[in-house]
C-alpha cells in the first residue's frame, strides 16, 4: 500500500513526504485499531479522502461512533492525480464544498461535532491567497 520507498527526504529547510494513500481502510481502524488504543492522554485525528465528496461523507460518518477527537479532510494529495484526478485543493470552490459538506456529516443528525481540519498542499496547486476563509465558509 502506498507509494514505494523512499518516501521520505530531508532537505535543508525541513522535510518532504510521499507516503501515499497507505491504510487499511475506515471500517478497519474504526472496529480493530481504535479500540486497542489509548485516549486517556493522547488525542487521534482520523485523516480521510475520497474520489468524489460523497465518498468524503461516506468515510466521514464511517467515524460517527467512534472516540476520535478530529476529522482531518485530506484534499491535497498531488500522487494521485493519475488516479482521481484533481485534488480537491486545486480549486477553492471544490475545496469549500467537500469541506462544507464533511462538516455537515459531523453535526448532521443532532450528533455532537468533532472538529473539522483541512490539510492543504504546500505546492501551486494549492488556493490562491486568501481562499482559506472560502474554504471556512466565511466568505464567498
Amino acid at each position: 500500500l502506498g507509494n514505494a520507498a523512499h518516501r521520505v527526504y530531508e532537505t535543508p529547510s525541513g522535510m518532504l513526504n510521499a507516503i501515499g494513500l497507505q491504510n487499511p481502510g475506515a471500517r478497519h481502524v474504526v472496529d480493530k485499531i481504535l479500540p486497542t488504543l489509548d485516549f486517556s492522554e493522547t488525542r487521534f485525528i482520523a485523516n480521510v479522502s475520497g474520489s468524489t465528496i460523497e465518498e468524503y461523507v461516506k468515510v466521514t460518518q464511517g467515524f460517527d461512533a467512534s472516540p476520535i477527537d478530529a476529522i482531518e479532510i485530506n484534499i491535497s494529495c498531488p500522487n494521485v492525480h493519475d488516479e482521481f484526478g484533481a485534488p480537491f485543493a486545486a480549486d477553492a470552490g471544490a475545496a469549500a464544498e467537500v469541506t462544507a459538506a464533511v462538516k455537515e456529516a459531523v453535526t448532521g443528525a443532532g450528533g455532537a461535532a468533532v472538529p473539522v481540519l483541512v490539510m492543504a498542499p504546500p505546492t501551486r496547486t494549492a488556493p490562491a491567497p486568501g481562499s482559506s476563509r472560502r474554504i471556512a465558509g466565511v466568505a464567498p
